[in-house]
Order: C-alpha cells, then structure tokens, then sequence
C-alpha cells in the first residue's frame, strides 16, 4: 500500500522542481539544459505518484 505521507512529499519535491524551472524560463534565463531537467524532474516525480 502507499503511504500518503511519502506521495504528499513527493508531490511538494515535484511542485518545488516545476516551480524552479517555470521562474527561470519566465525570467528568460540562458540555463535551458538545466530548466528542461527540472521540468523533467517534475514530470516525473508526478506521473510515480499516480501508481
């Protein structure tokens, strides 16, 4: 069974990911490699706590 408390941090690591990446690319950063990552990571991170 999955424990709620691990899925909820999970989800706050993925939101503090895809939030790290949507202020940098609005900012217009030139760290593309490093913002496509995190959204990357977020995904990620979101679509495992769906199992």
């Amino acid at each position: 069974m999955v424990d709620p408390v691990i899925v909820k941090e999970w989800i706050a690591k993925a939101d503090e990911d895809f939030r790290f990446a949507e202020v940098n690319l609005r900012e217009e950063r030139d760290f593309f490699p490093h913002i496509c990552f995190h959204f990357q990571q977020a995904a990620e991170k979101f679509l495992n706590t769906k199992r």
